[in-house]
């Protein structure tokens, strides 16, 4: 599926979410190989594993 905007599966990519805790905000980054998306969801191949990222939380990092 298409989305403009978007990486290619098969590229390698990362991305990044940041979440409140009560010392202020923290990030977190994961890397992997993108497999699919959907209009709610990035299909993430992290080494052996297919992660699924929420859309909601998750977005892509581009440093």
């Amino acid at each position: 599926m298409a989305t403009s905007g978007a990486p290619l599966e098969g590229r390698h990519v990362r991305f990044i979410r940041y979440t409140r805790t009560r010392d202020g905000w923290t990030s977190e980054t994961v890397h992997g190989r993108l497999e699919g998306h959907t209009p709610a969801m990035w299909q993430l191949r992290v080494v052996d594993e297919l992660r699924e990222l929420p859309r909601e939380e998750w977005a892509l990092y581009r440093p």
